[in-house]
C-alpha cells in the first residue's frame, strides 16, 4: 500500500463543484477555465509525457493532482468532467469518475483499475460503504467525517487487498484506488491549469 498523502489537514484540499468554484477559492494560481475537465495521472513518473484526448499532459510534479484543462481541448471530455488516467503496462486506463454532489460532506472514491470488482468496507469487512466496483469504472459515495479503518476487497473474497486508516474532515475527498498488485489512497489536490 503506498499513500500519497500524509492525513494532515494542510494537504487536503477542497473539491471543486466548478470550474468558476476553483477560480473563487484560489485553489489555482491562474483562473481555471469556464469549460475546465480536471484531469489527474496516476502511476505516471514526475513530469512525464502523457498523451489522452488529443493532448500531450505533462504530469505535474505533485503525484496525481488534478490539472484544469479546458475541455474544447480534448476529445470526447465534457466540462466538468473529472478523469482519473492510471498507467498500465498495457496502456493508459482512462477511468471516467462520478460528479461531486456536495462540499458539506467527505467523498469516498474507489478507482478500480484493476481486473476484477473490488468494494470499500469497514476494515473488518462487516459494513460495506461502496459496493462492487466493476473494473474500467469508479464510484463514490458521500460519507459524514469520522475516523475509521477502511479496506479494500476483491469480489468474494474475506481478505482485504489494503487497510487504512482515515480521519476524515469536511471538504477532504479521497480516492482509493485499485490496480494489478497494488491499492493506493489519494487525497484530492489540485495541480496546475493546462493552457
Amino acid at each position: 500500500m503506498k499513500i500519497f498523502a500524509p492525513f494532515t489537514a494542510s494537504l487536503f484540499a477542497l473539491t471543486l463543484a466548478s470550474a468558476t468554484w476553483a477560480e473563487d477559492t484560489g485553489l489555482y494560481a491562474e483562473p481555471a477555465p469556464d469549460d475546465a475537465a480536471f484531469v489527474r495521472f496516476i502511476g505516471f513518473a514526475d513530469r512525464a509525457d502523457v498523451q489522452f484526448a488529443g493532448h500531450s499532459f505533462d504530469v505535474p510534479e505533485e503525484p496525481a493532482a488534478y490539472v484544469a484543462v479546458s475541455a474544447t481541448r480534448l476529445n470526447g471530455v465534457a466540462a466538468g468532467q473529472y478523469i482519473s488516467v492510471v498507467n498500465h503496462p498495457d496502456g493508459h486506463r482512462v477511468i471516467s469518475e462520478p460528479a461531486r454532489d456536495t462540499r458539506t460532506k467527505v467523498h469516498l472514491f474507489v478507482v478500480n483499475a484493476s481486473p476484477e470488482p473490488v468494494s470499500l468496507k469497514l476494515g473488518d469487512g462487516s459494513v460495506t460503504v461502496i459496493d462492487a466496483v466493476a473494473p474500467g469504472t469508479a464510484e463514490s459515495r458521500a460519507v459524514n467525517p469520522v475516523s475509521a479503518q477502511l479496506a479494500l476487497f476483491a469480489e468474494g473474497q474475506t481478505e482485504a487487498l489494503a487497510h487504512f486508516d482515515v480521519a476524515l474532515r469536511r471538504g477532504q475527498n479521497l480516492s482509493f484506488v485499485a490496480q494489478t498488485g497494488r491499492t493506493d489512497l489519494i487525497a484530492h489536490r489540485f495541480g496546475p491549469v493546462v493552457r
